[in-house]
């Protein structure tokens, strides 16, 4: 499947693109500067059980994507074997998560971006690490993506899952928070965005319950803040997203449509975040990440599914979501 695409800039160049969402052959339509951006898949959170031999329920969020990046001169009729890397599956009660996929392009070019690894689950009273993102080769530049979100659970009955974590389309690999909660507590992170983490959520207050803390998801523009609890429930906002570009160093790929972006869900919704950010950590379901963004920790359903182009799905409570899947974008300008 692609989806293709021609805009002018401001400056009156004239691009096209095209955006590469399942394994196949493309040819070059023309000579000119190719820009390429290859993702891995997402990996997905960890699903913690119902009830375990400690009474603990942590589940972590899967790692976002590798992601290279690659300008070249191509002559018309160049040939490029794409294959696409699938999002780590969704999990069930139980179960650590998946990695996702690993993207590639190979003829006139040859990139390579892998996968996040899955978050890990846990139904003991233990600090467990999210997965790791993914790394990529080939490419001018070679982003590794960001990590899932670590979940703590120092005492018995917490109930606690961190978020997915994102693409770095900025360079800068941002990782979902950590989530803590404490005897009886509840606790999850949103996940993150592109353009900032997502905060840490904490609960130390005991048998609060569904009165949890949960942080909202990190936007294309910036983090989300840190949320403790106090025994009430408290729902962080998301991060913000860009409404302008105001800078005079705009690279290539932010002339990119799909790199206009949005922010990260708040804490405690089930709202799907705008474009490059997270949705916010839940009590409840958690809704899916935005393009290249985590989806949020979830602490009494399924985790949302990660971003479309490898966002790291969170953690969730009995299941969690699939990692989003790996894409291509080809930008290209004929000369």
């Amino acid at each position: 499947m692609s989806s293709f695409t021609q805009f002018t800039t401001s400056q009156g160049s004239v691009f096209n693109q095209i955006l590469i969402s399942s394994s196949q052959t493309w040819v070059t339509p023309v000579k000119g500067i190719y820009n390429f951006f290859v993702s891995g898949g997402g990996g997905s959170g960890g699903a913690s059980p119902a009830s375990g031999p400690a009474n603990a329920a942590v589940a972590t969020g899967g790692g976002g994507g590798g992601l290279a990046i690659k300008t070249a001169y191509l002559p018309a009729g160049s040939s490029l074997v794409i294959t696409i890397g699938a999002g780590g599956a969704g999990k069930t009660s139980g179960n650590n998560g998946d990695p996702g996929g690993t993207t590639t392009i190979t003829g006139a070019v040859s990139l390579t971006a892998t996968g996040g690894s899955g978050g890990p689950h846990s139904a003991f009273r233990v600090t467990a690490t999210g997965g790791a993102g993914g790394t990529a080769t080939g490419g001018d530049v070679n982003y590794t993506g960001g990590a899932g979100g670590n979940a703590s659970a120092p005492d018995f009955f917490a109930r606690v899952s961190g978020g997915g974590g994102s693409v770095s389309v900025f360079g800068t690999a941002y990782s979902a928070g950590a989530a803590t909660g404490a005897i009886g507590a509840h606790a999850a992170t949103g996940g993150a965005g592109i353009g900032g983490g997502s905060g840490s959520a904490t609960n130390p207050t005991g048998y609060s319950g569904v009165d949890g803390a949960f942080s909202g998801g990190g936007g294309s523009y910036g983090a989300s803040g840190n949320v403790t609890s106090s025994g009430t429930a408290l729902n962080g906002d998301g991060g913000g997203g860009i409404t302008k570009y105001g800078s005079a160093t705009i690279t290539i790929q932010s002339l990119n449509p799909y790199f206009f972006f949005g922010a990260g869900s708040n804490g405690s919704t089930s709202g799907i975040a705008g474009f490059g950010g997270g949705s916010g950590g839940s009590g409840t379901t958690s809704g899916n990440g935005g393009m290249y963004g985590g989806s949020g920790g979830a602490i009494g359903g399924t985790s949302g599914i990660g971003g479309f182009g490898g966002g790291g799905s969170g953690g969730g409570y009995t299941a969690s979501g699939a990692g989003g899947s790996g894409a291509v974008i080809i930008l290209w300008s004929p000369q």
